[in-house]
């Protein structure tokens, strides 16, 4: 039975030697049992509960358990049963609840101040001699805390108005205190707020008393939020109202939040503040002295958007009919009624909202576009029928008015906690259209769109993308007709509209080879990753592809393997800088080869692994290497590679092709170069002991001539590299000049000039 059970779990809280987590487990069973099945015990069982559940309050490792256990049977229980409890009982459980918050730990005064307030509810007047001690625990430095106490105070004060005295006396300074802290923003002032007005609608008399203490705090949102509250429960509600007003007309910030957070409260619209906010938004500057700055403009239209709570429809006329004049600062009230209203009034105004939002966006420039679809993203949240809406403005002939509702979308699946409904392919579908659309603005939403769905809901969304990879291959690439340059004196200003795009692509790219390559073709993934890696100039891009690749290499390394020529990052370790390049552009260049090689790295540890290909396969694959990877690579290891190919016959031509190619380039893009001085080295550390090889010793001739001219070019390039270092000494020639010159005119004119020449 429930009782029995009961017995038994809660047995377990006494035993001392049964683990803190068992005993958590208990007091939470116990909880519940008593909370579901509350009238199956007696009153002598409930108190008994009651008592145990009090007595493991006092220890810190069993404190929360038991004040959540309290919390739950006081919430569930019938009123009367727990009114009815003994005085001396809800007395002693009161103070053990209160002494639970001396344990300096967050946790335990969390429960303990919830519990606290469940009772209260229940049976008004527990805490009242508590409050002194109450007080304590307002603190600037425990914002969560402070909160739970100014709740727990106003739902005293509901249920016992006579306390009213002694939350002025201990309560109020704390309170006032707190208020003038940098931490005093967001739920914990509403929560305060909302405290002072019902000690105003408890007793009327002291708001005045409220008013002037909060008014010694500066002058700023939180206390505009305090003031408004009083305010609007005060007596004298329409001289306090007179006075903001006139202030608010002269300009002063804290009157004008002060109008929005009274008028969210009370109807105030009949009164000149409409106009007075519009005037200090600049929409209708006779009105009133208007605000020059950007803050105090912002400041009027969260004001402004206020007083939509109060009388919704009223406002949002406004708004319709103000918008084109100050869109920016609309929007901006537009949003703050969003969050101001309750979710069944916003679900009455939502298409009243959502089509003065979507008329505004077919005008507005980036920003104010950005928070319109922030708006319209939480009105979707709000009522999911505003897709609908979102979605017929799909058909737009403003490219603006397309990207900003594809965007709300995708800002309302990243948004919402549980966006399963929201990614759904009947209505994903007509949003990814975008996809394809002509204008950049509209495929980076969709873009966006997508990444977000993928993000959030990937096991859903995963089948669309075979339908959509053809996108994802054109947005990858780097597109003349989306850059732009201005010559500005000695400089050249470039303007590339599909970094954006680009980036979200490969972000795309990234999500499904790290959570569903499966679900993408590994030719478009291929592609465009070579496209990211060697075509496109934007080093961010660059450096994203690079890390892709690695990360395929390990998932996929067969498949990059066989498309090693799809990657050529040799330019970027090929790159010279002009003598004259500034500091920082050798670094950022010296940072772009030291983010490139790790994937050249990645692709020779596989591929020299023989894990994947045949040796022959492995050779010919080492020979694009040469060709993509060269300046990066690993001359040891592939020196290794080459050697272990000469030393089988069926090797062997393979083997000698990928030398021959390895020091064309080496002759070709080396010897000019003294930058690469330091390629140049490593490219020649291994020849003694490659030359040492059985294969070398007894060079075929049918393939000799092929061979021995790129060699001996190494070989010339060696002698001159050794030269120079005692050149650059002799006339200290600076570390990016002089080689080409030396080359020329010390070693092309000198005892080996006649070799090279016939090289050459």
């Amino acid at each position: 039975t429930v009782k029995q059970l009961a017995v038994t779990v809660f047995s377990v809280v006494s035993q001392n030697d049964a683990p803190l987590e068992v005993k958590d487990a208990a007091m939470t069973c116990v909880g519940h049992l008593f909370a579901d099945h509350y009238s199956t015990f007696t009153a002598a069982e409930v108190e008994s509960t009651f008592k145990t559940l009090g007595d493991r309050l006092s220890h810190a490792t069993t404190s929360v358990a038991a004040a959540k256990a309290i919390q739950l049977i006081v919430t569930a229980a019938p009123n009367a049963s727990i009114t009815a409890l003994p005085a001396p009982l809800t007395r002693t459980a009161a103070q053990q609840l209160v002494d639970s918050l001396k344990l300096n730990n967050r946790s335990v005064r969390q429960a303990s101040l919830e519990a606290l307030t469940a009772w209260v509810t229940v049976s008004g007047g527990i805490v009242t001699e508590h409050l002194e001690a109450l007080s304590i625990y307002i603190d600037s430095d425990e914002v969560v805390i402070s909160g739970l106490v100014f709740k727990l105070v106003g739902v005293l004060v509901k249920k016992v108005n006579t306390v009213v005295g002694d939350v002025l006396k201990s309560i109020v300074p704390k309170s006032v205190s707190f208020l003038k802290s940098s931490n005093a923003q967001g739920p914990v002032v509403t929560t305060l707020a909302v405290t002072v007005k019902t000690v105003v609608d408890a007793q009327p008399a002291v708001a005045d008393e409220l008013l002037s203490k909060f008014l010694t705090v500066d002058s700023n949102g939180a206390t505009a939020q305090v003031i408004g509250a009083i305010a609007s429960a005060h007596p004298k509600r329409d001289d306090n109202l007179k006075t903001f007003l006139s202030q608010a007309k002269s300009g002063s910030p804290f009157a004008i939040s002060v109008l929005g957070e009274l008028g969210a409260r009370v109807d105030i619209t009949e009164t000149p503040a409409v106009d007075i906010l519009l005037g200090a938004l600049g929409t209708s500057l006779a009105s009133s002295a208007g605000t020059s700055d950007k803050s105090g403009r912002f400041n009027a239209a969260r004001a402004l958007g206020s007083l939509v709570v109060s009388n919704p429809k009223k406002v949002i006329a406004v708004f319709e009919s103000q918008i084109s004049k100050a869109p920016l600062y609309i929007v901006a009230a537009i949003r703050q009624g969003i969050e101001r209203l309750s979710p069944e009034v916003l679900v009455e105004n939502t298409e009243a909202l959502a089509n003065i939002l979507i008329c505004a966006s077919e005008k507005s420039d980036e920003v104010i576009r950005d928070a319109i679809s922030d708006c319209l993203g939480k009105l979707v949240q709000s009522n999911i029928q505003v897709i609908k809406i979102l979605e017929k403005s799909l058909q737009s002939d403003q490219k603006s008015t397309r990207a900003c509702v594809t965007r709300a979308l995708s800002l309302a699946v990243n948004q919402a906690q549980d966006s399963t409904h929201l990614v759904g392919s009947s209505i994903l579908v007509p949003f990814l259209i975008g996809l394809g659309d002509s204008a950049v603005e509209v495929r980076t939403a969709a873009l966006g769109l997508l990444q977000t769905a993928l993000n959030k809901n990937l096991q859903k969304v995963k089948h669309l993308i075979p339908k959509y990879e053809k996108y994802l291959a054109v947005e990858a690439l780097r597109r003349p007709e989306l850059i732009t340059k201005v010559v500005v004196g000695a400089n050249t200003l470039i303007t590339d509209l599909g970094i954006t795009s680009r980036r979200t692509t490969f972000q795309i790219i990234d999500s499904l080879i790290s959570h569903s390559i499966d679900s993408i073709n590994m030719g478009i993934v291929l592609s465009s990753l070579g496209s990211g890696c060697k075509g496109d100039e934007e080093v961010e891009i660059q450096v994203l592809s690079h890390k892709i690749v690695i990360k395929l290499v390990s998932l996929q390394p067969e498949a990059v393997c066989r498309s090693i020529s799809t990657f050529d990052l040799s330019p970027i370790f090929l790159k010279l800088l002009p003598n004259t390049a500034i500091e920082v552009d050798i670094k950022a260049n010296q940072e772009l080869v030291a983010d490139t090689k790790p994937v050249v790295h990645a692709i020779e540890d596989e591929l020299y692994s023989h894990k994947y290909l045949s040796k022959a396969d492995t050779l010919k694959a080492i020979e694009g290497l040469v060709k993509a990877g060269y300046g990066g690579l690993r001359m040891d290891k592939l020196y290794k590679q080459v050697i272990l190919g000469l030393s089988d016959t069926s090797t062997q031509e393979a083997a000698v092709t990928v030398l021959i190619e390895l020091w064309k380039l080496f002759d070709a893009k080396i010897q000019n170069n003294i930058g690469h001085k330091t390629i140049a080295e490593e490219t020649i550390s291994g020849i003694d002991e490659l030359l040492a090889t059985p294969f070398f010793k007894t060079l075929p001739t049918s393939i000799g001539g092929d061979i021995i001219k790129p060699l001996t070019a190494v070989r010339i390039l060696e002698t001159g590299l050794l030269k120079l270092d005692k050149h650059k000494k002799d006339t200290k020639v600076g570390p990016h000049a002089g080689f080409n010159a030396y080359l020329n005119n010390s070693i092309k004119k000198g005892a080996v000039a006649a070799k090279y020449a016939e090289i050459k």
